[in-house]
């Protein structure tokens, strides 16, 4: 199995996530929820890896409140309310079914939150690479018959799926789609939600690069399916920063031209998983002037929008053969200012620049 592991348990118990703590003061955030064996102790492999944070569950272990008859997989925590952390943290156990025989329907997930209910992006994409299985959602503690609890395929520094020969084997189906659909495309922020982090005057890279015969995507409003799709045709994409990047990263290939417009600063972690994929290189120097965060907020610069320096974004996609540049037009200072001050009307939050921001 390319040292991939899978321990089987025999009524063994899934207990869902009840308790999560944040970072603070420099100390790695904890969540509980995970596997344990019937005499009650902890599965090491139903461990779940995740950027600054420890997975602890609890002792002992909690009394089943459900027992399940027949043959069922573990698939780790699932993460319900963000696009970009299921993609890198909740399928990188789902490798497992391709070797499990067919009585192994079933795919047991704990929820992040579990008051939140399945997201469709979430059963788009399982469905995608796993059709036959079921989801089964843990919201008590509960024992299986037998319950197979295959290894977390992740980076173990932050719990990021990688390009193992498991997963790739996975993904085959997926990598492999026929590549209809145009060859340039840009993955666009600037249809999320008004409080999202994003680019200022993000529309107005989209009309250049229109001009430049660039299809303008939105990720959000197209079915998982559709989006592979687009990113197995194009030859040339060039992402705003965000979590599609990671659903890229799945499918990426090395005969591909890509391109970051960054929006806080240069994210070694997409270059990190594109790698592993074997995909292209992400081209892309920081083009932020400035970085306009809300005023006493706690989420840091999640939520701040980035002034970009547009001259050279567009000397760096000339230089690097993503557009000619003919038909480029850098927008006036004043719409920057306007684009903000309407936006923190708009979301009635007072915009302060970033004290790290680049000069």
């Amino acid at each position: 199995m390319s040292g991939a592991s899978i321990e089987f348990l025999p009524r063994g118990k899934v207990a869902p996530l009840t308790k999560l703590d944040f970072q603070r003061d420099g100390q790695p955030g904890r969540f509980d929820g995970g596997v344990y064996h019937s005499n009650g102790e902890i599965c090491p492999l139903g461990s779940q890896l995740k950027a600054a944070y420890r997975n602890e569950p609890v002792m002992p272990a909690p009394a089943a409140e459900e027992k399940i008859s027949g043959h069922h997989f573990f698939a780790g925590m699932l993460q319900n309310g963000h696009f970009g952390h299921f993609i890198s943290e909740s399928l990188s156990r789902l490798w497992a079914f391709q070797c499990l025989d067919k009585s192994f329907n079933s795919a047991v997930f704990y929820y992040r939150d579990r008051n939140t209910p399945l997201a469709k992006f979430a059963a788009e994409t399982i469905k995608l690479i796993v059709p036959e299985v079921t989801i089964k959602a843990v919201i008590r503690p509960t024992e299986f018959e037998l319950l197979a609890v295959p290894q977390q395929l992740a980076y173990s520094g932050n719990g990021f799926i990688i390009g193992h020969p498991m997963i790739r084997s996975m993904l085959g189906h997926l990598r492999g789609k026929p590549r209809n659909g145009e060859e340039k495309i840009y993955v666009s922020r600037s249809r999320l939600s008004l409080g999202d982090g994003g680019l200022l005057l993000e529309d107005a890279i989209e009309r250049n690069l229109a001009a430049e015969g660039y299809e303008v995507v939105h990720p959000q409003e197209l079915p998982v399916a559709q989006q592979i799709e687009k990113y197995n045709a194009a030859k040339h994409i060039i992402f705003a920063d965000g979590s599609a990047i990671h659903l890229y990263a799945l499918v990426a290939r090395p005969d591909q031209k890509m391109f970051v417009i960054w929006r806080r600063h240069v994210d070694g972690v997409f270059a990190w998983q594109i790698r592993t994929f074997d995909g292209p290189r992400i081209e892309g120097k920081s083009c932020v002037k400035e970085l306009w965060v809300p005023k006493n907020s706690n989420q840091g610069t999640v939520n701040g929008r980035a002034l970009l320096d547009f001259p050279h974004l567009r000397s760096q996609l000339v230089e690097l053969g993503f557009i000619g540049g003919g038909q480029w037009r850098d927008p006036e200072d004043f719409e920057f200012r306007e684009a903000l001050s309407d936006l923190g009307t708009r979301l009635k939050w007072t915009f302060v620049l970033h004290p790290r921001a680049p000069a």
